[in-house]
């Protein structure tokens, strides 16, 4: 007898066998056992997931001869649709049944009673096949059928669909069957099989077939041709042109370790033994996953691909910010890949690069309690801008401004800043205290227009630091912004007293602002301060910003205004 696919020997042939899909298997046989049955059902859900199966289940069920267990698999009709010679079951492929003259035909025996069964079944796969003329076709058929016609649509674009035919069926969705259970039906093929395996390799099997049970058993057919005494992961690994877990971490320890050299040299490697990079490049993201949600639960289990001692290992040395900005680069080099299928190594590369980039713009990573980061001090800077600390006598701060500082609370004093500052945790702190909600949904609203002033000559220097960066948070006339980059940082921070970036700043916001320029490892460990202390009601008062341009403007104005009547004089500029 000629060899059959494991996918078609281990096919159920009960509701009880199938994988997955319980509530829909609990919804069937209720119908089937309360005599519900449906004139039209559309079966949707992606390949592999039992629908056709189901399909033919459900007919069989319906015409079973035996009363108290259907299907019985024993009686002359089962065992008829199982060997497909029954009269009554039509199964029909959309794509190659989809002309009007087909569905015709289709609909003109309809009418005829069964041969032999109770019911005449039609399974139409790929309905979604069917041309428009066909549809219509089948709507009359579809909405008022013989009490002994059974329609079973099955599809994998419902949205092909025609809406008129869908409300005429009752719609069942079929999910992606979990690893779980894809990871116990390969073992019990393989069990009755009597091949040995290793329990890695049907844990790789089950992840590429992504949620396809069908998919699966082709897999784990294809791996049996090459290795039929044992299914191990290195043969899975070969056959799919997948780079082995531990291949995965050195690549990912050498971009932690800054070294370019060896990077390269392994994504050379990567490229000689024939690993497909796009899969490569889509396991790295899920191993920095896998270390990123370990970093925040320390919960092992979540280490799938990954061991708990390299993942600590990666961590002593990256910040899980900058694990975070890793992903970003391979999905973006991910994204590249599939949209050209040249250079998907240079693609690869230049992401490991940026990578590095990342890791060479930081200063060593915080542990896991928070430790304050020092800043960089290039140059002797002055003290903050003169601020006025507004005393509070209840003890209780509350973290978040709900509104915007009142405007008689920014009392101006006589202050010149001609550079810019690095400041403290502290003062950072009491900016984070007085800062509200509203006002930074405003300015992230604003931010994108940065762009209108990019070929204005006076403009165009900031507005390029400023891309690199987003706002944090913002109180009544300041703002923290972040950026992954130190450099970026301290370009904004020298430019921030400049005439004409507080004139750009207050084109963008309608008002003055001041800007702190911080990276975003900073940020994110200010912010976990903030809660600690928060916590403590240790918070410090929240800080108010005085513009003192802003007064000396107002009292020339209001001095000129009174001299010569407002709107009859021109300030000139620089």
């Amino acid at each position: 007898m000629a060899y059959q696919a494991l996918y078609r020997t281990y096919r159920p042939n009960t509701f009880d066998e199938v994988v997955g899909q319980k509530y829909i298997v609990k919804t069937l046989k209720n119908a089937i056992e309360n005599n519900k049955i449906a004139h039209a059902y559309l079966f949707c859900g992606p390949r592999g997931t039992g629908k056709t199966t189901i399909a033919r289940i459900l007919a069989k069920a319906i015409n079973c001869e035996n009363e108290t267990n259907r299907p019985c698999n024993e009686c002359l009709s089962c065992r008829m649709i199982m060997e497909g010679t029954h009269p009554d079951i039509i199964e029909i492929d959309g794509a190659s049944y989809g002309t009007v003259d087909s569905t015709r035909e289709l609909i003109d025996k309809v009418k005829y009673a069964p041969l032999q069964g109770k019911y005449k079944v039609y399974i139409i796969d790929e309905v979604h096949m069917l041309s428009i003329s066909a549809f219509n076709s089948l709507l009359k058929t579809l909405e008022e059928p013989p009490a002994h016609a059974v329609f079973i649509l099955a599809t994998t674009d419902p949205q092909k669909v025609l809406p008129t035919i869908i409300s005429r069926c009752q719609r069942y969705d079929f999910e992606k069957v979990s690893k779980e259970d894809i990871y116990n039906r390969l073992k019990y093929v393989l069990d009755n099989e009597k091949i040995a395996y290793e329990e890695d390799a049907l844990q790789e099997i089950a992840f590429l077939a992504d949620g396809g049970l069908r998919d699966a058993l082709s897999i784990l057919d294809q791996v049996i041709a090459y290795s039929p005494d044992r299914i191990s992961l290195d043969a899975v690994y070969k056959i799919y042109g997948i780079a082995s877990k531990r291949s995965r971490y050195n690549l990912l320890d050498a971009v932690a370790n800054k070294d370019t050299t060896e990077a390269l040299s392994l994504s050379n490697k990567l490229e000689q033994t024939g690993i497909k990079i796009e899969r490569f490049t889509y396991d790295l993201i899920e191993v920095i996953k896998q270390c990123v949600i370990y970093e925040q639960t320390r919960d092992k289990k979540y280490l799938k691909d990954l061991e708990e001692k390299d993942a600590l290992s990666l961590l002593q040395r990256v910040s899980d910010s900058i694990l975070l900005t890793w992903i970003d680069d391979l999905l973006d080099a991910y994204k590249m890949m599939h949209n050209q299928s040249t250079n998907t190594y240079s693609i690869f590369e230049i992401a490991l690069l940026k990578m590095i980039q990342v890791v060479h713009g930081t200063n060593n990573v915080q542990p896991t309690p928070v430790v304050q980061e020092k800043t960089q001090e290039p140059v002797k800077r002055e003290k903050p801008p003169v601020v006025e600390v507004k005393k509070e006598p209840e003890p209780e701060v509350v973290p978040v401004r709900e509104e915007p500082v009142k405007e008689e609370e920014i009392k101006p004093e006589e202050t010149n800043k001609t550079e810019a500052e690095t400041f403290d945790d502290e003062y950072l702190l009491g900016l984070l205290v007085g800062a509200n909600k509203l006002r930074k949904a405003e300015m992230l609203q604003a931010w994108p227009n940065l762009n209108e002033y990019s070929f204005q000559e006076d403009f165009a220097k900031y507005v390029s630091s400023l891309r690199e960066c987003q706002p944090a948070a913002c109180g009544t006339n300041y703002a923290i912004i972040t950026t992954k980059h130190t450099s970026v940082c301290e370009q904004v921070n020298e430019d921030r007293m400049s005439p004409r970036f507080r004139e750009l700043f207050k084109n963008l916001c309608g008002s003055e602002c001041f800007i702190f320029a911080i990276t975003n490892d900073r940020f994110a460990s200010l912010v976990k301060l903030f809660k600690e202390r928060s916590a403590q009601k240790t918070l410090p008062s929240p800080i108010v910003i005085k513009m003192d341009e802003e007064k000396k403007e107002t009292e020339t104005e209001k001095k000129l205004n009174e001299l010569f009547g407002e709107g009859n004089y021109n300030l000139m500029g620089e």
